[in-house]
């Protein structure tokens, strides 16, 4: 009787390794064969790797749905060119001519500081990068601003920033 005590421990801490199972012992008691215990301490463990796959697969099945949607999406042609639309932002709508003229009427130093202002740069920014003082800047500023009748940076940002948004400004 000692040895069948002691052969059932061995039997369930070797099928709990194997399998990563743990097996109650009144439960695996009347079994005293390791191949009984093998088969009913790794059914559950196969159907739990069972219904993971299913999962797996139905998962898998969705996200590629998804993404190939995607794909077709990002694949169709757009019905007009990027180049024919025009940004606009309420009452500031973007006009070249108008901004032709803005900056045909400003000095080359106004025009630097132009870029860098509607690029969304600040004061202190702005006088470091051309190496000139804050109160210069200031000054720069509200000449712009009444050279192009704005009183309002953000509405000036706005209103320019499509325009240099993509230029380099490194030489600056």
């Amino acid at each position: 009787m000692l040895f069948t005590g002691i052969s059932t421990v061995i039997i369930i801490i070797i099928s709990h390794f194997i399998t990563g199972f743990y097996l109650f012992q009144p439960w695996i008691e009347p079994f005293t064969d390791i191949k009984l215990i093998m088969l009913y301490g790794a059914l559950p463990r196969v159907l739990q790797y069972t219904f993971c796959l299913i999962l797996l697969y139905i998962l898998s099945n969705r996200y590629s749905k998804f993404i190939s949607s995607l794909y077709s999406f990002m694949g169709e042609e757009t019905i007009c060119d990027r180049k024919d639309v025009k940004p606009t932002y309420g009452k500031n709508e973007l006009d070249i001519d108008e901004l032709d003229k803005v900056i045909g009427l400003m000095t080359e130093r106004e025009k630097d500081v132009f870029k860098l202002l509607v690029t969304g740069h600040t004061n202190a920014q702005i006088a470091n990068i051309l190496y000139i003082s804050h109160g210069t800047v200031k000054n720069y500023v509200s000449v712009i601003y009444d050279k192009i009748g704005e009183r309002d940076r953000t509405a000036l940002v706005l209103k320019y920033s499509s325009y240099y948004r993509n230029c380099d400004l490194s030489h600056i």
